[in-house]
């Protein structure tokens, strides 16, 4: 009986300090939990290709491209019509540019005319890049552009080189159009 009972008091020793052990080096957890639900939709504004043959503008969804643009050094040289916003309903929006990167020093200035199709009305001109602004900073832009339902506005693209522009160099403009949502 005494055996029995030292084997008992060593197991009741082990079981203590197994329940000390677990409770020791268990973590406790407070959660906390979110669910978004994300719709589709379409936007009040879209991308539509211009009638300017002498450029490249590839539209898919939401982003464009244009390519082929170029200038002789010391001259200006206008794009018109390389790009359309079209409006499916009538909306605010704003003209952001994001970044102007690459040989910006071939540049005097560049600009942007945002005309409008069926009135041939320039409804907005930005400044993309002035060699002579040492304030400029990407980021600016046009804030609260309104356009209604059914306009088109033709991007037209206006830059003159410096005199001195080397054959080859490239800049890259982004933009942005942000939409209210």
């Amino acid at each position: 009986m005494e055996k029995n009972l030292k084997k008992l008091l060593k197991m009741a020793v082990l079981l203590a300090s197994s329940l000390m052990i677990a409770n020791v080096s268990a973590q406790v957890y407070n959660y906390l939990h979110l669910t978004a639900t994300i719709s589709s939709g379409e936007l009040p504004i879209n991308w539509a290709g211009g009638t300017n043959t002498d450029v490249t503008t590839t539209i898919t969804g939401a982003t464009c491209t244009i390519s082929g643009m170029s200038g002789s050094a010391g001259a200006t040289t206008v794009y018109n019509d390389t790009v359309r916003i079209v409006a499916s309903s009538s909306t605010t929006f704003d003209l952001i540019i994001d970044e102007v990167s690459g040989s910006t020093d071939i540049l005097d200035y560049m600009l942007i005319r945002l005309r409008d199709n069926a009135t041939d009305t320039v409804k907005a001109t930005i400044i993309v890049w002035n060699a002579s602004d040492s304030n400029y900073k990407p980021g600016s832009g046009l804030d609260g552009l309104s356009i209604t339902n059914g306009e088109q506005w033709e991007v037209e693209w206006e830059f003159k080189l410096a005199s001195n522009a080397p054959a080859g160099e490239t800049v890259t403009v982004a933009l942005r159009l942000r939409v209210p949502g």
